[in-house]
């Protein structure tokens, strides 16, 4: 029981549960306390909902637990598919760590020495921790795959056709500065813009 007198554990398929010391809770409790310190102008909502149900005397009681849900939403087009589809390991977690920490509204980030930092302190919430290297590698995958592109040292742009823009006249800005990027450093504006 906890303070309020509440079970804090319930059985599920014969399995005693404790909701409130889970690892997963304390992975999710951990993630919540590390974003909110990267980003403290993101807000959240409390929500609680039923994770069981006990017999207390004969009477079946709701156990609830309190989510907190963020209110930042990660777009991500359709046309991102082909282009993260086959992401695996370092390269696949440093894209959705970049997105959702690194990201600004044009899609533009910095990458330098303390985000690889920022990242291996997120990678410990998850396992397994990166080298330095490992990260820097799977960077220059991201960049091969057409999904970032190195605007000049330590600038970076996430292709327009995976996020980026809140409306379609937003984003047909970003892809024609993207495109402009490219034919600036002497890219291929067809090949070095499409997933490979």
């Amino acid at each position: 029981m906890n303070k309020k007198g509440r079970p804090t554990e319930f059985k599920v398929d014969k399995e005693v549960v404790n909701f409130e010391n889970t690892g997963s809770r304390k992975k999710r409790s951990a993630f919540v306390e590390f974003t909110l310190k990267q980003n403290p102008t993101l807000t959240y909502a409390r929500r609680k909902r039923t994770v069981a149900y006990v017999d207390l005397h004969s009477v079946k009681m709701p156990i609830r637990i309190e989510e907190k849900l963020f209110d930042k939403r990660l777009i991500l087009y359709p046309e991102a598919i082909p282009y993260i589809f086959n992401l695996e390991g370092c390269p696949k977690k440093l894209f959705l760590f970049l997105l959702l920490y690194r990201e600004d509204r044009g899609g533009k980030f910095i990458f330098n020495s303390s985000v690889i930092s920022l990242f291996h302190l997120f990678c410990e919430l998850h396992q397994p921790v990166y080298s330095d290297d490992s990260v820097r590698q799977a960077m220059k995958h991201l960049r091969s795959q057409n999904i970032i592109f190195n605007l000049k040292r330590g600038e970076n742009m996430i292709n327009p056709m995976i996020t980026g823009g809140k409306s379609l006249e937003e984003r047909m800005r970003l892809m024609s500065e993207y495109t402009h990027e490219l034919m600036k450093q002497g890219k291929n504006t067809l090949k070095d813009f499409y997933s490979r």
